[in-house]
């Protein structure tokens, strides 16, 4: 067994790094561990009386991992504004506080679990380092359990409410019905939608490119003919970097900017929400959000028989168990696909002959026999 033996806030610590690994490894281990545990201290090391918010920043700053997103830190500095937490010591952050925070979030602001789980995920992980930089004894965040999240969805919506959905996008927004038959056609989400350019459109390999995915992945979608018509419609400008949809505020001043930086443009999103509920309210739609536009496609090539691989393929799912909701679609359509053998030649042939019982004196025939 192969150990380091560090000072940590004053406090010798052991940390175990690896069994039979030999000790060239182990050294590199060790300079890793050490690394982190500098990462961990944000700066702080051997401070016992930081503060929350100081902490914060510099955890930020430092120890935040590579895949993180403005959102979360805007998760942190929320926590700090919204319950006052900043100018506190970090050791004064308890368990109880967490769970009021947790509480106070899905019921007074109304954010839904699955958000809540995102923040109490991210301030989590930040306890964590502080428990390994020496900061804390224990993390606040472990007696903390995270709401459970029931966000399947079933709604789909009938032909004659597609139908008013699609009348009134064109009479009120022609850049969000661009979006929606984008959604439809190729399975991408609002975020996906809003951020893909022209570079990311290749005609001779027939796919569009989505990046920064909500699984922080690149994959591909296929152009596919109702796909390619669309983009044919939209200007085609000089440099390929550029948006292919159109802001959905005309002229919005920011939306270039933050294109930029490979993010969806907030103002337009802001302005398309004021506007999906009035044009929901207007086609009389209930219960229906632009990311049920995959779910509907979903279903809708499950319905003529796509196999499970298929709409993985198509959701871009990582596993199959995100594609199972659709197993159901899926085994009615192998019924109805065994129970048109009935109206075969040779169905009606064999339907159309009774067989003999068990005691061997079956009915007679319909077909006339004897």
């Amino acid at each position: 067994l192969f150990h380091i033996r560090v000072q940590v806030d004053g406090q010798r610590r052991r940390f175990l790094l690896g069994k039979d690994i030999g000790l060239a490894k182990a050294r590199v281990r060790a300079r890793k561990k050490d690394s982190e545990l500098q990462d961990a201290a944000g700066g702080f090391a051997g401070d016992r009386h930081v503060l929350f918010g100081d902490y914060v920043r510099g955890y930020i700053s430092r120890m935040m991992p590579k895949k993180s997103t403005r959102r979360d830190v805007d998760i942190l500095e929320n926590y700090m504004d919204i319950f006052g937490w900043g100018e506190l010591p970090l050791r004064s952050i308890t368990t109880d506080m967490l769970k009021l925070a947790r509480n106070v979030r899905l019921g007074k602001y109304g954010r839904a679990p699955a958000t809540v789980v995102r923040e109490l995920q991210i301030i989590k992980r930040m306890f964590r380092k502080a428990v390994l930089a020496g900061h804390l004894v224990r993390s606040p965040g472990d007696g903390v359990d995270l709401p459970p999240i029931h966000n399947a969805r079933d709604r789909l919506l009938k032909d004659e409410e597609l139908g008013r959905l699609v009348a009134v996008l064109g009479k009120l927004s022609d850049r969000v019905l661009q979006r929606v038959k984008m959604a439809y056609f190729s399975g991408g989400r609002w975020g996906e939608i809003d951020k893909v350019r022209w570079q990311d459109v290749d005609y001779d390999t027939g796919f569009v490119t989505w990046r920064d995915t909500k699984t922080g992945a690149t994959n591909q979608s296929v152009i596919t003919p109702q796909v390619r018509a669309l983009l044919g419609e939209l200007p085609q400008p000089v440099n390929r970097a550029h948006p292919v949809f159109p802001p959905v505020v005309a002229g919005c001043t920011v939306h270039a900017e933050f294109h930029a930086q490979d993010n969806a443009c907030d103002p337009c999103r802001w302005a398309f929400r004021r506007l999906w509920g009035r044009v929901l309210a207007t086609a009389k739609i209930t219960d229906f959000r632009f990311h049920d536009l995959r779910h509907q496609a979903c279903s809708a090539l499950a319905g003529k028989g796509a196999q499970q691989y298929d709409l993985q393929t198509f959701m871009r799912h990582t596993s199959p168990m995100m594609t199972s909701r659709y197993t159901h679609l899926l085994d009615q359509r192998r019924h109805d696909t065994a129970a048109t053998l009935a109206d075969t030649g040779a169905g009606r042939i064999f339907g159309a002959v009774a067989t003999r019982g068990p005691s061997g004196g079956g009915k007679k025939s319909a077909a006339g026999g004897k």
